[in-house]
């Protein structure tokens, strides 16, 4: 009970401590009040995260990323951004799909709808010079970029990229527009990382994944909502498929 009761009582200093340097306080004893507002800030967060699935807490970094994602669709609204890849769309190794609800009252408009990574890696899906366009950056080294054959055309319409796995870290992408196929090509060589940059959703905020555009390339038309569903399992819910794909890389 001594070692306990010494415990609470160096707890209570500490916070003491902390409390005057951030009431700027000139002694604890005048910050005491502040450390009880700290504390019960501290109990409503625990209540809290504990009532929005936060817990338990988790800091193992690069080992909780390469878990598998359970999750299968990702739903994106305008103005998201800065996204950490842990936590967006795993598309790595996995067939997907893009599909964006967009309404454009002119030609003129255009912009990012999704865009993952930067300048070194990463991939977009944009609409440019009136035409629907997916790029892969394959860490700066290739760019594979297929562009829609037909024009975009304006009002409502329903923009799709489905990209199909046809090797570890290769596929075949597809665009659509309101359903019908626009346009086709062969990626041959994707990411197995995109880098620190985020995911973001009607803009690519930091540098950008395509030299075709300058960031951030605000979507200047209505986009209404991105969505992302990802196909099977990816490369990192297997540890002999992560091996092998880092290997190759």
């Amino acid at each position: 009970h001594h070692w306990e009761a010494a415990g609470e009582r160096l707890e209570a200093a500490r916070w003491n401590r902390r409390a005057a340097e951030w009431s700027g306080a000139d002694t604890p004893l005048e910050a005491l009040r502040h450390w009880k507002k700290v504390r019960e800030l501290i109990e409503r967060w625990w209540s809290e995260a504990g009532k929005h699935n936060v817990l338990p807490l988790d800091d193992r970094g690069v080992g909780r990323a390469l878990r598998p994602q359970k999750q299968t669709v990702f739903t994106y609204y305008p103005g998201m951004s800065g996204l950490h890849p842990i936590v967006a769309a795993r598309t790595v190794g996995r067939s997907h799909t893009i599909t964006a609800e967009v309404d454009r009252a002119d030609a003129s408009q255009e912009g990012v709808l999704l865009a993952i990574g930067g300048r070194f890696a990463g991939w977009t899906l944009y609409v440019q010079h009136n035409r629907l366009v997916y790029e892969h950056n394959y860490v700066g080294l290739e760019r594979y970029v297929v562009t829609s054959d037909t024009d975009v055309p304006t009002g409502p319409c329903t923009l799709e990229m489905r990209f199909d796995r046809t090797d570890r870290l290769a596929g075949e992408v597809t665009l659509l527009i309101d359903g019908v196929e626009v346009g086709k090509g062969d990626i041959a060589k994707t990411c197995l990382i995109t880098g620190f940059e985020p995911l973001d959703c009607g803009q690519d905020t930091q540098t950008p994944v395509s030299p075709a555009y300058e960031s951030p390339f605000r979507f200047t038309g209505t986009l209404k909502q991105v969505v992302l569903e990802v196909h099977g399992r990816g490369i990192f819910d297997d540890r002999a498929a992560t091996a092998a794909a880092l290997a190759e890389q």
